[in-house]
């Protein structure tokens, strides 16, 4: 399963803010990780994504592991 986590915000985030947000997605899961930006043209918003390869969730922990994705 791949997990992405999307961030949008006004202005365009900086590389060493993109790499923190990482830092605490990856110290919950484990993962290979890609990251990808998005500016629009005609929205004011900028969006980036990190995906997270490999993620799998089980009906025993699912609750466990959205509360280490919420609690990062």
């Amino acid at each position: 399963m791949r997990l992405v986590t999307s961030m949008m915000t006004t202005e365009e985030m900086l590389e060493g803010d993109i790499s923190k947000a990482t830092e605490i997605i990856l110290s919950n899961f484990k993962s290979e990780f890609e990251i990808y930006k998005y500016s629009y043209n005609d929205r004011k918003y900028h969006e980036v994504d990190i995906d997270l390869f490999n993620v799998f969730f089980s009906k025993e922990k699912i609750y466990d592991d959205i509360d280490k994705l919420i609690s990062a």
